[in-house]
């Protein structure tokens, strides 16, 4: 079906847009501004509702109308809200008429009804008719809208929705509720009916394919009262007497664009019956009232009211609720190209702007090695964009470069995540306290020279905006300050994302019973939540960015944090189950047969040590190898592999030497760092754990379609983006083989590590020879020898004690492999990078930034690891099977 949606930049409208297109429709939208995030998929109509022309376009070929196009108050004065109000919607039914649209759907307003009369009025039902406060424009408006649609000749609902709430909420609600105060009547009290914007959604995309017409009443159960959601929103309730505040609006009403009306119905909202909604119609909100309200937390989190306007609250990151997508044009209208040949580009890849033309892997491809499925690159790619936007807004970017670092300082190519070096760049000359030539080192380590023009390539050619000396310092000082306010409250964000993925852990022991509608909508919410998530994440790693690179100047040096390591808890707990199995010679029998069924002998035959591992799983069960990708299996996914690591680090348990420095003092800077580095772990372990509830989340979602016969299997749905899985079309299958298809042709593809402007894939290189050797950056240790392990995301239990391991990258899934290796090489990352980070705190041989070791060192030779030149020599071939030789830390 063609479905034109008009006010699509709106929340409703977007939302409704986004649920449409997904369930497989042909959307139209028309708004008089471009939504900042909204699917590629719509065509979008930029225009106002009262130009002829405009609609009639708009309307052409259109089956339904979702008419949701509204000016909520007169700050453009009343003439125009009226001309847009109700003389665009009189010509939209014009259009839609001449155009043969045969179903219109209206959003309007319980406030239609009128103010209550008291506390004790019974509901009103869709036969009450509308009376509205003559003193409230958009109420009035809204009435006069529905005798409109009543007249048409189209098959009309008329949608008398409570107010609009959630995350979402980005108009003027959010002005009245991100003050300091929540402002309420004395007296007798009021609750608030509300609704969720999802669940508005929803029913939108119900009623287009409905044969149902007339008026309905649409609330979520459980009115809130005005205490409940001050509570809930962490604001202080203001209750002033409702005749003052009447009488103010009176007087100073104009100057804030409300009016003595609009405060009456607000301190008297009206509440519509749900019988009809409930009976005739079946549908019932999946979001309760309290629900909803909790949810709008999010919307105000972080973020104040200033001059009428919204802003985020000194020290606070807010929640963000649009984020730029990836192909979001410069304001320059400077082009966009491809890099890579287009017979390898992936479905998802990003196009550059030329002017940034330096990509890295380093480090990103720790989180997301790749070639990722389509859900990772769809909601970790968005969220990965909320970072990088909060940064661009949190440093005051402009033009060009501000929308580069919102859409595209980490992009995708071949489907694998790349930073954009060149970017960043130009990103930490604004950010006080960085090195740029620095910063870029980490992404280039040891080869700048492979770029065209060498490190002198990163620049590009991007030239920013000139500046004076007075506005540079001027600009300097005010991010110095944003920074310095943000390092004394960023704690409160990290608390707040803690809450937040327990709250959404809480919705999994309601799976069981939980309804297909409410599965839907807590997906919904998992992607925004990990967005949010990354988006803290993003400002705490970009405040620690300065301190840790001073702190991390000397690779021998730590920050005395071994035990405090989010990124630790796995080498912690593997060892403590592996000292625990070495005292117990029955359990560490059991571990040392690895055939199938090894949690259930453990569980059976040594309950005690069951205990234990199933503590440690509750800890970091989360976790895993590629643990940001969704088509990933974490411990707790994969309990035997688990068990097999645990196993082989008992047979070297005793041995296993305490890798934590020494206690010593710190200087300032060192303590701002380990605070932030503290927060940037525990922040970036519910970064991960969000994904890992969401995962379940997804394969629910999956087991439930694969029993309905929508699609084969429940992991298929990785394959979809999140607003497809939800709620899959027709012909689903077919996309699901096309990018199996396609991944499998992207994981054969050998990526280059860095890039500048093209990419083509490497040739596959012959292996090292005896007395050859790989050069890379030396992060810490002296000289360790012992025999090559390659290891990647599915074989990290095949690591014997002693063994060096050579992977492509590391993430925390490897982290339980670094207590019985003997070394750590990587191809891919700096001195900050997850390997490198690791191994310093719990003193662990350790060389990264070598580009190619995991391809070209053959699997078992022997080798020798110097963590302080940063070197890999080959010194024999050998099999993987031989037993590690000798550590010698000399």
């Amino acid at each position: 079906m063609r479905v034109l949606i008009t006010g699509v930049s709106g929340l409703v409208g977007r939302t409704t847009a986004a649920r449409l297109v997904g369930a497989g429709h042909d959307v139209v939208g028309l708004s008089r501004s471009a939504p900042l995030e909204l699917p590629s998929q719509v065509t979008h109509i930029r225009g106002d509702i009262s130009d002829d022309a405009v609609l009639a376009k708009a309307c052409e070929g259109v089956d339904a109308v979702i008419h949701c196009a509204f000016m909520l108050d007169a700050r453009e004065g009343l003439d125009a809200m009226e001309r847009t109000n109700v003389g665009g919607t009189r010509k939209l039914i014009a259009a839609a008429e001449k155009a043969g649209v045969r179903r219109a759907i209206f959003l309007s307003s319980v406030t239609v009804y009128g103010p209550r009369s008291s506390n004790d009025e019974p509901p009103r039902t869709e036969a009450s008719g509308a009376t509205p406060h003559p003193d409230q424009p958009y109420a009035v408006h809204k009435a006069e809208c529905e005798r409109l649609f009543e007249q048409s000749s189209l098959s009309s609902v008329l949608v008398r929705a409570a107010i609009i709430l959630g995350r979402g909420t980005d108009n003027r609600l959010q002005e009245n509720l991100a003050g300091a105060n929540h402002i309420g009547a004395s007296g007798p009290e009021y609750p608030w009916q509300v609704i969720h914007h999802d669940d508005v959604a929803a029913f939108l995309a119900l009623a287009i394919t409905s044969d149902q017409e007339g008026v309905v009443n649409l609330a979520a159960d459980e009115p809130v009262s005005q205490r409940r959601i001050a509570e809930m929103l962490d604001r202080k309730l203001l209750a002033l007497p409702r005749g003052a505040m009447i009488n103010a609006a009176k007087v100073a009403g104009g100057m804030l664009h409300i009016t003595a009306g609009e405060v009456a119905a607000a301190l008297r909202m009206p509440m519509g019956d749900l019988t009809e909604l409930h009976e005739k119609w079946g549908f019932t909100a999946v979001w309760n009232g309290p629900d909803t309200v909790l949810d709008t937390r999010l919307a105000v989190v972080g973020r104040t009211t200033s001059k009428g306007r919204v802003v985020a609250a000194r020290g606070r990151i807010p929640y963000l609720h649009q984020i730029a997508a990836a192909d979001t044009p410069a304001p320059d209208g400077a082009p966009l190209a491809y890099s890579g040949p287009e017979d390898l580009r992936g479905e998802f890849d990003t196009p550059i702007d030329r002017r940034f033309p330096v990509y890295s892997q380093t480090n990103l491809a720790e989180a997301l090695p790749g070639p990722s499925t389509a859900l990772t690159l769809d909601v970790q790619g968005r969220a990965l964009r909320g970072t990088t936007s909060a940064v661009a807004e949190l440093l005051g970017l402009p033009g060009a470069l501000g929308t580069e670092a919102s859409a595209r300082l980490q992009a995708v190519h071949a489907h694998r995540m790349y930073i954009n070096a060149s970017a960043t760049y130009h990103v930490s000359l604004a950010m006080p306290g960085t090195n740029p030539d620095e910063l870029a080192a980490q992404f280039t380590g040891t080869h700048a020279d492979e770029l065209p023009g060498g490190q002198s390539a990163i620049a590009g050619t991007y030239q920013g905006p000139a500046q004076t000396a007075a506005s540079k310092a001027k600009s300097a000082a005010a991010v110095g300050a944003r920074v310095v306010s943000l390092v004394r409250s960023s704690a409160l964000d990290v608390d707040e994302v803690r809450a937040q993925t327990a709250r959404l852990e809480g919705f999994l022991d309601e799976l069981d019973t939980m309804s297909d509608a409410q599965l839907r909508q807590v997906l919904l919410l998992a992607g925004d939540l990990l967005a949010y998530a990354w988006t803290v994440q993003g400002v705490v790693n970009l405040l620690g960015g300065a301190a840790l690179t001073v702190a991390s100047k000397n690779s021998e040096e730590n920050l005395d944090l071994g035990d405090d390591l989010e990124s630790g808890a796995t080498l912690r707990g593997v060892r403590e189950l592996a000292l625990a199995a070495a005292a117990d010679p029955d359990v560490l029998a059991l571990l040392t047969d690895r055939s199938p069924g090894l949690p259930e002998r453990v569980a059976e035959q040594a309950p005690a040590f069951w205990k234990k591992v199933s503590i440690a799983l509750d800890r970091f069960g989360h976790r895993g190898p590629a643990e940001s990708e969704f088509d990933a299996k974490s411990f707790s996914d994969d309990v035997h592999s688990f068990l097999v690591t645990v196993g082989r680090a008992a047979a070297s348990a005793e041995a296993a030497p305490d890798h934590s420095g020494a206690p010593r003092k710190l200087s300032v800077p060192q303590k701002i760092a380990a605070k932030l580095l503290r927060q940037r772990e525990q922040n970036r372990d519910r970064c991960v754990r969000l994904t890992w509830i969401m995962r379940r989340l997804v394969r629910e979602q999956g087991r439930r379609l694969t029993a309905q016969g929508r699609i084969d299997a429940p992991d298929d749905l990785f394959h979809l983006t999140l607003g497809v899985l939800i709620d899959p079309p027709e012909g689903v299958r077919e996309t699901i083989a096309r990018r199996k298809a396609e991944r499998e042709k992207l994981e054969q593809l050998h990526m280059p590590p860095i890039f500048a402007e093209k990419w083509q894939a490497a040739e596959v290189l012959k292996p090292l020879e005896a007395g050859e050797k790989l050069d890379g950056i030396g992060i810490c240790g002296g000289k360790i020898v012992g025999r090559a392990r390659i290891v990647e995301p599915h074989t990290i239990d095949d690591v014997e004690p002693g063994e060096v391991m050579i992977a492509h990258v590391t993430d925390i899934g490897y982290t339980a492999l670094f207590g019985h290796v003997a070394a750590v090489v990587t191809d891919i990352g700096g001195v900050m990078s997850h390997a490198a980070v690791v191994a310093r705190e719990f003193g662990v041989a350790c060389v990264v930034d070598t580009q190619v070791a995991a391809s070209r060192i053959p699997n078992g030779a022997l080798v020798e690891v110097d963590g302080s030149a940063g070197t890999i020599t080959v010194l024999e071939l050998g099999s993987a099977d031989q037993a590690a030789l000798v550590s010698n830390p000399g």
